[in-house]
């Protein structure tokens, strides 16, 4: 009896001795756990991608996204493209199908953990980043083009809409590029003297419909009316496009003679006559409705809707829904376009409430610009900007960049011949004059007027 209670005392006692050694032991193999655990980490990321992974680029170019992860070995690569997987490469090369907004994520994994990276990408249309130019050409010489700036790379790209659409043009070289605009998703291009009338894409360029060049088209400048009608100025009167078959109607009855800048507002359509001044149409039937006499420079619309023209050394405002008119004085005689037309060399901002009007010679080509802050008749007494000597302004010559809220003028040396060869640009502030960019460009262009999406 006392051997057995000999023997449960001594097992007591190293039960009692292993329990501790056990429990170090069991810490031990923790401890060296966690420790082997610190040591798988995540994929670790040596450089984040520039503007938190923020880029464009334009249909037709390739994006390569190779971001900077490092020791990611044994590990996985999983991106996907607006929720889509579609690599498992550690590089991947983003070829849009389409212009747009995408969203494209890479998860990068290992025994560690999984790093996560995002990239917003949106895809601009071929000719969407920028704004065109376009050029009347030199006849005799050189057709007609329509240049790009391209805001990214800030370069000109010249003879864009012959690049897209090989063996078509704008010619021929008797005739001269006079009006360009942006209507219903279509860009639409007029020439005189015998040219073709020209629709294509505004985003690719892809001509999409054409009057051919002939000896009797002699055009001005395009409005739309609704998703099927138009109108067109020409030498002789104005006459109605068909936008769906683009073909040409009769000649509106009653407007006779030459006829160039048009503005639709409201039910009204607003027609500059070289003989009878500003033709007021009922947009519905097209019948005459009022005559304004003495205006030669035409159209702006202001953010009040009221619409804008002058002549002699007046600048009209006419109500858009009276059509009453009210007289400012211009310290300066307004000409006209009508002797080597080209459309009216006056805007409104629309980002502010005023209007900038060009003090033109008889033949084109001024160098001082106004601007009227609506409502303070002492802010057109003196010019905003002048152009640099040895420059003039080229056709209408102003613009007014929405995107980037500018005053941009065209120039040409002055005189004839090879001086319009050299293009300048310059970009002004609205609101303080202030120079904020110009360049310059070579080549028989003689440009015309600037076209924005």
């Amino acid at each position: 009896m006392r051997v057995i209670e000999y023997w449960i005392s001594v097992k007591r006692a190293n039960l009692f001795t292993l329990i501790p050694r056990l429990l170090t032991m069991i810490l031990l193999a923790a401890v060296v756990s966690c420790n082997q655990s610190n040591n798988l980490v995540k994929p670790p990321i040596s450089e984040q991608p520039p503007d938190a992974g923020k880029d464009t680029i334009k249909l037709g170019d390739t994006l390569v996204l190779h971001p900077k992860i490092d020791n990611n070995e044994n590990g996985y690569y999983n991106w996907t493209l607006n929720g889509i997987s579609v690599s498992a490469d550690s590089v991947y090369s983003f070829v849009p199908a389409a212009m747009g907004d995408y969203q494209i994520n890479l998860k990068a994994s290992n025994a560690g953990g999984q790093t996560m990276l995002s990239y917003q990408i949106h895809v601009w249309g071929r000719y969407e980043n920028g704004y065109f130019m376009l050029n009347q050409g030199i006849p005799g010489q050189g057709a007609g083009t329509l240049g790009f700036y391209r805001y990214n790379t800030q370069t000109v790209e010249d003879s864009v809409f012959n690049k897209e659409n090989p063996g078509k043009d704008l010619g021929p070289l008797s005739s001269s590029l006079a009006f360009g605009t942006i209507y219903n998703n279509q860009i639409y291009l007029l020439s005189k003297m015998g040219g073709p009338l020209v629709v294509a894409d505004p985003v690719s360029l892809k001509e999409t419909g054409r009057i051919p060049a002939g000896s009797g088209n002699d055009f001005r400048s395009f409005i739309g009316i609704d998703n099927s009608h138009g109108l067109i100025s020409t030498t002789d009167g104005i006459l109605p496009l068909n936008l769906q078959s683009l073909t040409l109607g009769s000649k509106i009855s009653g407007i006779d003679g030459e006829t160039g800048d048009l503005l639709k507002a409201g039910n009204y359509i607003f027609v500059l006559s070289r003989s009878q001044g500003v033709l007021v149409l009922d947009a519905g039937s097209m019948a005459i409705l009022d005559t304004i006499a003495g205006i030669d420079l035409a159209f702006a619309q202001s953010k009040d809707g009221a619409i804008w023209a002058a002549g002699g050394d007046t600048l009209f405002r006419i109500d858009p829904v009276t059509l009453d008119t009210t007289h400012i004085a211009l310290p300066f005689m307004v000409n006209g376009s009508w002797s080597s037309w080209h459309p009216g060399s006056i805007l409104a901002s629309p980002n502010g409430n005023a209007l900038f009007i060009a003090n033109n010679n008889l033949n084109g080509g001024g160098t001082d610009v106004y601007k009227y802050s609506i409502g303070d008749s002492g802010s057109i007494k003196t010019p905003f900007v002048s152009i640099p000597s040895g420059k003039e302004l080229s056709g209408k010559g102003l613009g007014y960049n929405p995107k980037t809220n500018q005053l941009m003028l065209m120039t040409v040396q002055p005189g004839l011949g090879t001086n319009n060869s050299t293009t300048g640009i310059y970009s002004f502030d609205p609101f303080n004059a202030s120079v904020q960019n110009n360049f310059s460009y070579s080549g028989p262009y003689n440009p015309e007027m600037f076209i924005f999406h």
